[in-house]
């Protein structure tokens, strides 16, 4: 018989009678209740399996599912109250349902409380009067925050209006500069520039001739070819 090799240690042998076990260096001895330790079952599995009461395909838990969903239908039919939803899910009595409800009310109206509290400490702190050392006179921290951002308003108006000045100015300036007639260069730059475009000329002519090199040399050979282009070039 084949041996199935089960997390690289456990070899299941099987038989037509029953199910046995071989250990391959293991360091426990494998026994027929090693099934009910359910080690041999990945996570899923075993929270499956013991959920269930017991191994079961896809189809028979969806089986076990609706049937489950349609007791509670009729559960609920029958006028018990709702499970609860939050972890798991649990039937309460008509007693534990209105405790349940009397706790969940006194827990919202102190969170009520602590959110009023804090809305009333917020508005205490904003009518406070801070001294502030501006015409001797107490401002209070709305007034102080209402200068404030009036003051910063203005910042940011002023740096507008410098912005477009000088983009202004500067549009003035290029349009002054592109008006005017380019000056000379002086002499020693001019004559920098004339050489500049004399060799940028010389380079140009002499690609014109490398390129058409193959074909003079397939006619006239190499010697004949260096003296045109000596010619060319005077």
């Amino acid at each position: 018989m084949p041996l199935v090799k089960i997390k690289n240690r456990i070899f299941v042998e099987s038989t037509s009678s029953s199910t046995q076990f071989t250990v391959d260096d293991s360091t426990s001895e494998v026994q027929n209740e090693y099934l009910e330790t359910f080690d041999h079952l990945s996570d899923k599995k075993r929270r499956r399996y013991s959920r269930s009461g017991g191994f079961k395909t896809p189809e028979e838990i969806r089986e076990m599912n609706r049937l489950r969903q349609r007791l509670r239908r009729e559960r609920i039919k029958n006028g018990e109250p709702k499970p609860a939803r939050t972890g798991r899910q649990k039937i309460f009595t008509e007693e534990e349902a209105r405790l349940r409800r009397a706790s969940q009310q006194k827990e919202y109206r102190q969170r009520q409380k602590v959110r009023e509290d804090d809305e009333k400490s917020i508005e205490e702190s904003l009518q406070h009067r801070i001294p502030v050392q501006s015409s001797n006179k107490d401002i209070d921290l709305v007034t102080l925050l209402k200068i404030h951002e009036r003051n910063r308003l203005a910042r940011h108006a002023s740096y507008q209006r410098n912005y477009r000045k000088r983009q202004k100015e500067r549009q003035k300036a290029l349009e002054n500069q592109q008006d005017k007639e380019p000056e000379p260069l002086p002499t020693f730059l001019q004559s920098i520039v004339e050489k500049a475009v004399e060799e940028k000329e010389k380079n140009r002519n002499r690609k014109k001739i490398s390129s058409r090199r193959f074909a003079d040399v397939a006619f006239f050979g190499h010697k004949d070819v260096a003296e045109e282009e000596k010619n060319f070039e005077k």
